[in-house]
Order: structure tokens, then C-alpha cells, then sequence
């Protein structure tokens, strides 16, 4: 079993609408929905919960400045870890100077852009009527998330579930 956690710093980037979405590209999935202030993955999935169990969490992390001296030792040994990562730029037309920042970011980091979200107002649309973008429309923003998907594939090595070829990428719209 493949494990993919899907984080941002920030609330309110997209994370559940991306995870919604890739979440209805797979025939087998186990999600947690670990957001400690809106745990809402359900309001799009709508699961049959089949167990419950209790969450029990440590403090918040957080640097301690009388500790830290910056030799960013801790980035290193994440690496160390050797935990593979990917970055998708959510809206990333909405501030094309920023999202060039990004990804020349992770060039130099030596992390993989693979994905490029436009912001479409269908994703808001899909929300309202309890649907996953990618199920509600076959626009820009699906086509970009099931590209997304089919790099995450190839990238972990298998397609996870079958749902298609990676040879299928390149017929999906520009």
C-alpha cells in the first residue's frame, strides 16, 4: 500500500479539493481526513464509515528558538528519510510571478512540480452541489488533476489502480 499525505501550511489552498478529487480516481482508497480545524473530505466523498477510532496527537509542533540554532540539520535528516515529495501550485495562474518563485524553488531543491492548477470558479460550483470537480465537470481544472494523478503514478513507480495508461496523459486536454 502506497501512503500520500497531502499538506500546506496555510488553510483555505485546496487541500480537500485536490484530495476529493484524487480520492475519485482511485478504486481502492483508505483516506484520513487529519485536519484539526475542518475535517470536511466527507461533505464531497460522503463515505460509508466503516470504523472509528480514537485520536490521540502530541503537542503542535514548533520550533523552539532556544534550541534552534539554524544548521537546518532537521531538513537533512527528513531527506535522510528519503521521503519523496511533489508540489502542486493550487491557482497557479492567479499569480504567474509567484508561481514562477515556486517552482525554481524546488528546482534548486530538487523537488518535482507535478501540478499546475488554474483557478476555475467550477471548482465552487462542484462544491455546491457535493461533487468532486473532477466528477462534476471535464474542464481545465479535471483535466490538470488526473494529469496530476498520472505523474504521481509514474513518479511512485506503478499506476495504482489501473484507471489508465500513462500513455493516456498526452489525450487529455492541454
Amino acid at each position: 500500500m502506497k501512503q500520500i499525505t497531502v499538506i500546506s501550511g496555510k488553510g483555505g489552498t485546496g487541500k480537500t479539493t485536490i484530495v476529493a478529487s484524487l480520492a475519485t480516481l482511485v478504486k481502492k482508497a483508505v483516506l484520513a481526513d487529519a485536519d484539526v480545524d475542518a475535517a470536511d473530505l466527507y461533505l464531497l466523498l460522503k463515505p460509508q464509515i466503516q470504523r472509528r477510532e480514537p485520536f490521540f496527537a502530541s503537542k503542535v509542533a514548533q520550533i523552539d528558538p532556544h534550541h534552534c540554532d539554524g544548521c537546518q540539520k532537521c531538513r537533512e535528516v527528513c531527506r535522510h528519510f528519503r521521503v519523496p515529495a511533489w508540489v502542486c501550485v493550487n491557482k497557479a495562474d492567479i499569480n504567474p510571478e509567484n508561481t514562477e518563485r515556486i517552482r525554481e524553488f524546488c528546482q534548486q531543491e530538487g523537488t518535482p512540480v507535478i501540478g499546475e492548477i488554474p483557478f476555475d470558479p467550477i471548482v465552487t460550483k462542484a462544491m455546491v452541489y457535493a461533487s468532486t470537480v473532477v466528477e462534476y465537470s471535464g474542464g481545465k481544472v479535471s483535466n490538470e488533476i488526473k494529469k496530476m494523478w498520472m505523474r504521481l503514478e509514474r513518479s511512485l513507480g506503478f499506476p495504482l489502480d489501473g484507471i489508465r495508461s500513462i500513455s493516456d496523459e498526452k489525450t487529455l486536454n492541454p
